[in-house]
């Protein structure tokens, strides 16, 4: 996607903390939806496939689709682990604090390395096994377990979901990384037509579909998410991400988490104890420093 902008390095830097920090307002806009979050998690798909699609038409892109169909299967796994962690993380949020689903969310990347050896042959090295023995030791603190117990709203069911979405991600990193001859955009699209397909399934296996009503505020929370958060927001990082180094790019995306524990603070007083702070950190720098 390079030719899709000239971005200076600070302009690719401003775009991709914009994208952080949408994404990590999204709880915010789940908390206030009053359908079935999985009709966000459909709307975001399909109005993110338009927009990437009409993206590439007025630029006069094609996508290649012999190398779409030559990694169909590992594209419509990658995709439909997109739209379990899209669902996983909007029911997280629902359950638990906003903060705490996303934690929980983001320790992907921790199970990225710590399967990568049962997955991908890769060796587990002392530096990325601590990484990971103290993310877990974060979430413990997160979850707030050893003051309020697993009973407590913080716990349970949320935090289920929250850590199911961070297994979803790993599961599309490693589909992902064995793509073989497939670009980004075609990446981006199939898996986002995939996610969608299983979300639709999900509303017709579960009846969500039945009495749902989109009122105005639904309508427009859609919107706002499936156009700006989810369009916008994809268009924005793939320019940043063509531009910008791994690490820059890995180190401003956190900007995504602490957006989130701020929101969940200021908007819907769900403040992090001492030890939740304290797991904060250790989830957030172990994600750091592993990857």
């Amino acid at each position: 996607m390079g030719a899709m902008t000239n971005l200076s390095e600070g302009r690719a830097k401003a775009a991709l903390a914009t994208t952080a920090t949408l994404w990590g307002t999204v709880g915010l806009f789940v908390r206030f939806l009053s359908v079935p979050s999985a009709f966000l998690a459909l709307f975001r798909a399909v109005i993110a496939v338009v927009v990437v699609t009409a993206l590439l038409a007025c630029l006069g892109k094609r996508i290649d689709w012999r190398a779409v169909h030559a990694n169909l299967p590992l594209l419509a796994g990658a995709g439909l682990a997109l739209g379990a962690n899209w669902l996983f993380l909007f029911e997280a949020y629902l359950h638990t604090s906003v903060a705490v689903a996303t934690l929980c969310n983001y320790l992907g990347p921790v199970y990225v390395v710590a399967l990568s050896p049962l997955v991908l042959g890769e060796k587990l090295s002392r530096r990325k096994a601590a990484c990971v023995a103290a993310a877990l030791v974060g979430m413990v603190f997160v979850s707030g377990v050893l003051g309020e117990g697993l009973a407590s709203g913080r716990g349970g069911v949320g935090m289920f979901f929250g850590l199911a979405s961070g297994l979803c991600y790993a599961f599309i990193v490693f589909l992902t990384k064995k793509l073989c001859g497939v670009g980004g955009i075609e990446t981006t699209l199939a898996q986002l037509f995939f996610s969608g397909l299983l979300v639709a399934a999900y509303l017709a296996a579960t009846g969500g579909w039945r009495g749902a009503w989109l009122d105005a505020r639904s309508l427009a929370i859609i919107a706002v998410v499936g156009i700006l958060h989810t369009g916008v927001a994809y268009v924005l990082y793939f320019s940043a991400v063509d531009v910008l180094p791994a690490q820059t790019v890995a180190s401003l995306s956190y900007i995504d988490p602490v957006v989130a524990i701020l929101l969940s603070w200021l908007v819907f007083a769900e403040p992090l104890t001492l030890l939740g702070w304290l797991g904060a950190a250790l989830i957030l720098g172990a994600t750091f420093v592993a990857n």
